[in-house]
């Protein structure tokens, strides 16, 4: 995601059940270094730029591993993070017009990827248990 302003302009990677891609083994660059360039080539009149990785919690990606440049860029933020700033945010985003009818269920999918791989398996259990039941 992209959002660009006379004065700032923000990268978010979000990365559900999936890794860095586009990883050049050779140069150990990912996806994450070429968003780099592109801004960089794209927006070189703006200074304040941001970049951002976000992790479901079941999902901890090391971007050092595939990507060291971007280990140093990119700030890592996870689910429950973003899970728990946006339940404090969720009854004023309730009250708008356009998107209000849809926060319980984004903070419900947040919910859902803010639990560890093992939080997550048994959330994935009992929903097909209760299926079998039905």
């Amino acid at each position: 995601m992209l959002a660009e302003g006379k004065k700032h302009v923000i990268v978010i990677e979000n990365k559900i059940l999936s890794g860095l891609n586009g990883i050049d083994k050779h140069k150990n660059l990912s996806q994450l270094s070429a968003y780099k360039e592109y801004i960089d080539k794209n927006y070189s009149d703006i200074q304040n730029k941001k970049f951002y990785l976000f992790h479901p919690d079941y999902n901890d990606i090391d971007i050092a591993q595939f990507d060291e440049p971007a280990e140093k860029l990119y700030k890592k933020i996870s689910f429950s993070k973003i899970y728990k700033f946006m339940k404090e945010k969720n009854e004023p985003l309730k009250k708008t017009p356009k998107y209000g009818k849809y926060a319980d269920d984004f903070i419900a999918i947040l919910k859902l990827h803010s639990k560890n791989q093992n939080e997550r398996l048994q959330h994935i259990a009992m929903e097909r248990f209760f299926e079998v039941l039905t």
